[in-house]
């Protein structure tokens, strides 16, 4: 038997061990991404949130009479056009807040592409900078989607019927003002919606009652009247028409921001630092075994 004929296998070192004996690159390495990953939390735009509280305003006896005084009559009552509840109501004005038709008109009214798209916009000569990326300028769809998907959020609390918007910007004073306007124009929205078909019904039923011959029916017509009268004149003098400001959007403190989550990035810099020294090591250890010459 030849002494010496075969070697024995030299076990490879641990992850311990490589990093005990590399420490010094090691901890250069940790230092690295430490640093990358807090200038990229400096260095990022801040997202500020606003946002605006609110809650169904009461509309109390809106509707009501015109339902109890038909009874049966429910053909009537539907050709009244009376909305019944709040619940409803605040459904409603949530949905359209969020609709393609009211973000779109908020967004050409305020010209808010440009800023949406600050990347594609030139201030200079106020036009769209094409490229083989962006070959068109963007549409008040492309805006719509922002809007809704990255910026505008509406919540509501089953319990308490709270309605929170909230406005994810980089402007905190702007996201503010836009938030408010947002309210303003849809209580005014559905506001004139409902003069309109107060108007309507009103015509409908006053020619009704010309032609009524039962005299429940005339009292059914005159009582759906009456509502359509002060459905009309509660839309008229009250502002706060379908959503009740609880808490108006002000700009947070400036520190205040959401995002970037500074103490976050200082967490993961080290950690993904040290994840990055342990591969480079293990690699490195690996592929020196198996390429001793190398």
């Amino acid at each position: 038997m030849m002494e010496g004929s075969a070697t024995r296998a030299v076990s490879p070192p641990s992850v311990l061990d490589l990093l005990i004996a590399h420490r010094k690159l090691t901890v250069s390495i940790v230092l690295l991404f430490t640093a990358g990953a807090l200038a990229l939390a400096f260095l990022k735009t801040p997202i500020y949130r606003t946002s605006a509280t609110l809650i169904a305003a009461s509309n109390s006896g809106t509707g009501t009479g015109l339902s109890s005084a038909l009874g049966n009559l429910s053909s009537l009552a539907s050709l009244a056009g009376i909305n019944v509840g709040n619940d409803q109501a605040r459904t409603e004005a949530e949905a359209v807040m969020q609709s393609r038709q009211f973000v779109e008109s908020f967004i050409n009214d305020s010209d808010l592409l440009p800023e949406l798209y600050p990347q594609r916009w030139d201030p200079q000569t106020k036009t769209w900078r094409l490229t083989w990326r962006h070959p068109k300028p963007p549409s008040s769809y492309n805006g719509y989607r922002m809007f809704t998907e990255k910026i505008m959020s509406v919540t509501e609390d089953k319990k308490t019927g709270i309605v929170t918007l909230d406005i994810d910007w980089k402007n905190a004073e702007e996201g503010a003002r836009w938030a408010n306007e947002l309210v303003r124009r849809i209580n005014d929205n559905l506001r004139q919606r409902d003069i309109r078909e107060a108007d309507a019904s009103l015509a409908l039923l006053t020619e009704q009652l010309k032609n009524a011959q039962l005299v429940e029916l005339q009292q059914a017509i005159s009582a759906g009247i009456e509502s359509n009268v002060k459905q009309r004149t509660l839309a008229m003098v009250r502002p706060e028409y379908v959503f009740r400001i609880i808490d108006p959007a002000k700009a947070p403190d400036p520190k205040a921001f959401i995002t970037p989550n500074r103490s976050l990035y200082a967490i993961v810099g080290p950690i993904l630092g040290l994840l990055a020294s342990i591969m480079f090591l293990v690699g490195r250890d690996a592929y020196r075994r198996k390429y001793p010459s190398g």
